[in-house]
């Protein structure tokens, strides 16, 4: 786990929801502290572990792009071979598998071997992209039509909002600026660094600031300040709050654009199970603005969590992926990140237009029925009853839990379904007797029982008592000591014919 801040770890490590150990595998790359800034770490850990039991969870903490760096490198060192990174990148690249940010998650994963689970984004709402407009000739950007006003709703506490532009590597690049005002039109913050030669910058401003509900609605205006408008691509993000004229397309923003990352969008767990299900409304889409199939496939979020009551978004929904990705490395050892990311897609279940698409990629996150103990139960099918599917005899009775289910009708979370206390397994492989009926005291004919309490019972135990050529078996003491002495004796024989006589029932 990759991400911003870990705090309430500890909640969930007493809470049994992350193993007890799992501060041994935390890291703090910022050197601030690891239970600090953010919940979000540890309720996308949460989700790997509901998903993949058992898997050996990394909880590593980022601030910056250097301590990403640090993170990948770590990875790497200790051979972690599936990783998450919930989280997006603005204004690094122009969404097209360059820049800095996508570099690292490429040499990991190309380099390194390691699949990276990476979330989509949740800016399908929070997303703009078009060339140059100006119908009045004020030198501002028309969003549609001749409005170049973009109204931002929403009341997140930080308002951030992106601007970049298809000239990255160019010695001559167009100057835009990017402004925010208030509902009165007064500016509330710019960007106007200078893009145009001989500064070069990144064709790219970005600001941010507290949002005042006295001030809003706010409203972003992009300026022409110098250069060439001619066929200009230009995208505008926001973090929280929505656009009114978003574009839901391309909206997947770094690294989800990377060819390294297997990037995952949101479908609600509620529909998950229809045949046809909605993304969600802010899921982000592709392709990248080179062209590119993104996002890989979906998941399904709100789902739920200690940290969180309702788990909203795609950084849920990319851990969910990253637990079926490490329960098919469980599977075989030997597969790699390329083959991992392979197996999710052609194993997807294709929803929305036929084919991969840019809303839902190849379909909706499905994994194969594996049955990891070979008991002919799937894992599913397993974790439904309750049974353990890394173990084909989760009760230890000596009969599978298949054949528990599917022959026998015991329970195979009982090792002694009848509590007569014959193991089912020692009823049926060894003493012939019926698991779901309980034979205690019946002793009678010897080694092969009718399932009554006769006379014949108590005088054959009459018999072990007083008779000393007579000696019980280990079968027949347990089913004979009906007064839980630990052997035979004359409180066995009341108990039997008190039950004979109908004063009591069988114990």
């Amino acid at each position: 786990m990759v991400d911003l801040g870990f705090t309430k770890l500890d909640n969930a490590i007493a809470a049994g929801e992350l193993p007890a150990d799992a501060l041994d595998r935390a890291v703090d790359f910022t050197n601030s502290s690891l239970q600090s800034g953010t919940k979000h770490g540890t309720g996308v850990a949460e989700h790997v572990a509901d998903m993949a039991p058992g898997a050996e969870i990394y909880y590593l903490k980022i601030g910056d792009s250097v301590d990403l760096q640090n993170a990948a490198d770590y990875i790497a060192d200790n051979d972690i071979q599936i990783a998450n990174h919930s989280a997006v990148w603005a204004n690094a690249s122009y969404y097209d598998d360059t820049g800095p940010i996508n570099a690292i998650f490429n040499d990991s994963h190309d380099k390194d071997g390691v699949f990276w689970a990476i979330s989509s984004g949740n800016q399908a709402q929070k997303h703009w992209r078009g060339g140059w407009q100006d119908s009045n000739g004020n030198s501002r950007l028309d969003f549609s039509g001749t409005d170049d006003l973009m109204a931002l709703s929403g009341t997140a506490n930080t308002v951030s909002v992106f601007l970049n532009w298809d000239q990255y590597g160019s010695n001559n690049k167009t100057d835009l600026d990017l402004h925010i005002q208030d509902k009165d039109g007064n500016t509330v913050v710019s960007s106007s660094t200078t893009q145009s030669p001989p500064n070069n910058n990144d064709p790219a401003e970005g600001v941010s600031f507290s949002y005042d509900a006295n001030a809003a609605p706010y409203s972003v205006y992009v300026e022409h300040s110098g250069g060439s408008t001619s066929s200009l691509d230009i995208t505008l993000f926001s973090f929280s709050h929505n656009f009114e004229h978003a574009v839901a397309t391309s909206s997947v923003l770094d690294p989800g654009s990377a060819h390294g990352a297997f990037t995952v969008g949101a479908v609600n767990q509620t529909a998950w199970n229809n045949a046809n299900p909605s993304i969600r409304a802010y899921s982000s889409q592709g392709p990248t603005n080179d062209g590119r199939q993104k996002p890989d496939l979906v998941a399904p979020d709100g789902t739920s969590s200690l940290t969180y009551a309702t788990a909203s978004g795609t950084s849920f929904s990319s851990p969910t992926t990253a637990g079926a990705a490490a329960l098919l490395l469980d599977e075989n050892s030997t597969r790699t990140a390329s083959d991992l990311g392979t197996l999710l897609r052609t194993q997807a279940i294709d929803i929305g237009v036929p084919g991969a698409d840019g809303v839902f990629g190849y379909g909706k996150l499905q994994l194969p029925l594996i049955n990891s103990d070979s008991d002919q139960l799937n894992n599913v099918e397993e974790i439904t009853l309750g049974t353990d599917p890394l173990d084909a005899d989760t009760d230890n009775d000596g009969l599978s839990d298949s054949a528990e289910v599917s022959t026998y009708d015991t329970d195979p979370l009982l090792a002694d379904t009848d509590g007569d206390r014959l193991d089912d397994g020692y009823e049926i492989n060894t003493y012939g007797t019926d698991p779901l009926t309980s034979n205690r005291g019946d002793l009678a004919p010897r080694g092969v029982p009718d399932g009554v309490i006769t006379a014949g019972d108590v005088l054959l135990l009459s018999r072990f008592l007083l008779d000393d050529s007579m000696v019980a078996t280990p079968q027949e003491i347990i089913l004979g000591d009906l007064n839980d002495s630990g052997g035979l004796d004359v409180g066995d024989l009341v108990v039997m014919m008190r039950v004979l006589h109908g004063d009591l029932p069988l114990p």
